[in-house]
């Protein structure tokens, strides 16, 4: 697992820091021109990195055809399904600790008081993307299901943009926010973890019949 997980740090290194990159400056202007600190400033880029993460591993294991390699040498097609999951999931929870660690360091800074509610949330809505994307990429070659993912993205962009502006959306989403404890973070990790699982019985059923 450990050559694998290696395997996919060589194929991405080249692209994934610059989508890192990226949306660690877009926190810091969440940051800045939103004076906005803590889980909700590092979580909101963490989902999208998260995004990165699954089209860029399946776009360079295309490319480079490594799944036929590894598969021709003696890998067993759910060790080399699981470490898809595996890798997305480190890669994510590098860039939300190394954004957390940062807000919280420029919210201690600014004289905030943090909190760590919020965690949970945002580990359910990163394993519900890893939960129908992945399948998805693991279903259709990489152009249909890049295609699928960017109409979910485009679609969810115009949801939220539309839900920003229409007051009572607002008012329900603060009230949510507001009544939120840690027993909804535990809530949110325990409903991830469950659909995560779901996915990967039916990602596991695709790839063992897949043909390359």
């Amino acid at each position: 697992m450990v050559r694998l997980l290696k395997k996919d740090y060589l194929l991405t290194c080249k692209k994934l820091p610059i989508y890192g990159l990226t949306c660690f400056i877009c926190m810091i202007l969440i940051i800045i021109k939103g004076n906005v600190y803590g889980i909700l400033a590092s979580g909101a880029t963490t989902v999208f990195f998260c995004y990165f993460c699954i089209t860029v591993l399946f776009e360079t294991g295309g490319k480079n055809n490594s799944d036929i390699m590894l598969l021709a040498l003696p890998y067993k097609r759910d060790m080399v399904l699981y470490e898809k999951y595996l890798s997305v999931m480190l890669g994510t929870l590098i860039y939300f600790g190394t954004g957390i660690l940062f807000t919280v360091v420029a919210g201690i800074g600014a004289g905030h008081q943090l909190a760590a509610k919020g965690v949970g949330a945002v580990i359910l809505l990163c394993l519900l993307l890893m939960s129908f994307m992945i399948p998805v990429f693991i279903r259709y070659d990489f152009t249909k299901a890049m295609n699928a993912a960017l109409v979910g993205l485009f679609c969810g962009v115009v949801l939220f943009t539309f839900g920003i502006r229409s007051a009572q959306v607002v008012d329900c989403l603060k009230q949510v926010i507001s009544a939120y404890d840690y027993v909804h973070d535990l809530i949110c990790i325990v409903a991830g973890v469950g659909i995560l699982g779901v996915s990967v019985l039916l990602s596991r059923g695709m790839f063992r019949v897949k043909e390359f």
